[in-house]
């Protein structure tokens, strides 16, 4: 690893870890500021990317939920997801299952029962960097 290149980072990291927990931050500027920052790829950003996946895919939920009054199906239908899995690896497989036009209320999302992965991954999560030096 790039320890040079790590350390530049760090600030990057510590800044969208404490933005990505923070409920009044909108996703969508979350997602702006990582676009613009430098890639934080190495395993020293991976809580950062674990975070803001959490804060999408809590977006995504939230869609489904509202699209849900719309479907008559069963909450029992839906497909567990495993806590053990990465916030980035379901995200990254939601968006793939996507249709190609992008719609975030596709078929493939609202299969999964993203809603209980979410509340069993924030509640195992450790606190960000800086919340962690106070």
């Amino acid at each position: 690893m790039d320890t040079k290149h790590s350390t530049s980072n760090l600030p990057w990291i510590w800044v969208i870890e404490t933005l990505a927990t923070s409920t009044e931050i909108d996703t969508s500027l979350l997602i702006d500021l990582v676009k613009r920052t430098p890639e934080i790829s190495d395993e020293m950003g991976r809580y950062a990317r674990e975070l803001v996946s959490l804060r999408v895919l809590e977006t995504l939920s939230v869609q489904e939920i509202s699209n849900a009054n719309n479907d008559a199906s069963v909450p029992g239908d839906k497909i567990e997801l495993d806590r053990s899995v990465h916030c980035e690896d379901v995200l990254r497989h939601l968006l793939l299952g996507v249709s190609s036009d992008q719609k975030m209320d596709g078929p493939e999302v609202s299969k999964w029962d993203v809603q209980s992965f979410i509340t069993k991954k924030r509640s195992c999560l450790p606190k960000c960097a800086l919340q962690q030096l106070s």
